[in-house]
């Protein structure tokens, strides 16, 4: 991205204004405010960088997993044997007894989300 001038102030760095915004961890208005900027300005550039990235790593956009609607059938009425099956995109899938230790799935789910 191209630095940008403001006919009412000084020249913006805006990807180095960018850079720190990802280092601040602060919620996007409240950083613009603290630079003397308002949020739609700090938000357009975050818009154009996503952009930006999207059209340079289309791969990288499509490998994201979709939400999918979830129906329930009367065949999902849990038992003493229910079993729970998730089909991920990339065609695994997943099968999880009627107790399954949730926070064990959640680190399965961030390890394949990170793939």
């Amino acid at each position: 991205m191209q630095n940008q001038s403001d006919p009412k102030g000084p020249r913006i760095d805006i990807q180095a204004l960018l850079t720190e915004f990802d280092a601040s961890r602060q919620r996007g208005a409240d950083f613009a405010r603290s630079k003397g900027i308002p949020p739609w300005k700090l938000y357009h550039a975050l818009s154009a960088r996503r952009r930006k990235s999207a059209r340079a790593n289309p791969v990288q956009r499509s490998s994201r997993p979709d939400l999918v609607a979830v129906r329930l059938t009367p065949h999902s009425v849990h038992t003493a044997h229910s079993k729970l099956e998730l089909a991920l995109p990339g065609g695994q899938r997943l099968l999880l007894d009627a107790h399954f230790d949730e926070a064990a799935l959640r680190r399965v789910l961030s390890v394949l989300g990170s793939c």
